[in-house]
């Protein structure tokens, strides 16, 4: 059977909100029996979309942030992320990485790479996805961090070989940060996604 794309109904309808969250309707026609059929989604007022990045130092150490989620109702190790700002004038996703990377870890990136068009966080459910990034050549310049009482962070460095070991030992559950890991491998590596993939499997 060949996939269908299910095209939007007219226009969303907000359920609930909740400083820049939603929770909204949308309809949908089912293109396999035509039928009109509704579906809850969650998104946000402004449709900003963050870039998250993985950085690492020239040593290899990748630039963890440990912090208290709410959802998760736990203390996670993540990597830093945010979303566009108007008042400043680089708003593109390697912009937004690299000035976030500085605000929440303190930390400047020598070159910051977009490593593709879009990332979703849960495409069944979540219409705002993200832009991933990593950050490479990473040093310290502990001035441009921010400290925020409603967002308190601790910044980690642990070594490439570490860090792959908690991903693989299923000791960072943060989902975006697997796929971010995997996709910045072959740049923070120097090699090319077919060389990666072939070491990995000989």
């Amino acid at each position: 059977m060949t996939i269908k794309k299910w095209l939007k109904d007219g226009e969303p309808e907000i359920i609930a909100k909740h400083f820049s969250r939603v929770l909204f309707k949308q309809w949908f026609i089912n293109p396999y029996t035509n039928e009109r059929v509704d579906f809850s989604q969650f998104g946000t007022l402004k449709n900003q979309w963050p870039t998250i990045t993985m950085a690492v130092t020239d040593k290899l150490e990748v630039i963890a942030i440990r912090q208290f989620r709410h959802g998760a109702n736990e203390i996670t190790l993540e990597i830093p992320g945010g979303n566009p700002d108007p008042k400043f004038e680089d708003n593109s996703p390697s912009g937004v990485g690299r000035r976030e990377l500085g605000e929440e870890t303190g930390y400047t990136p020598r070159e910051v790479i977009q490593l593709a068009p879009q990332a979703f966080f849960d495409p069944s459910s979540y219409t705002v996805g993200y832009y991933p990034c990593v950050a490479l050549g990473c040093y310290p310049t502990p001035e441009k961090k921010e400290n925020n009482l409603s967002e308190q962070t601790e910044v980690v460095l642990i070594p490439l070989e570490e860090y792959l070991t908690l991903m693989f030992d299923g000791e960072i559950p943060d989902s975006k940060t697997g796929h971010l890991l995997v996709m910045s491998l072959a740049y923070i590596l120097g090699t090319d996604a077919g060389t990666l993939a072939r070491k990995i499997l000989t």
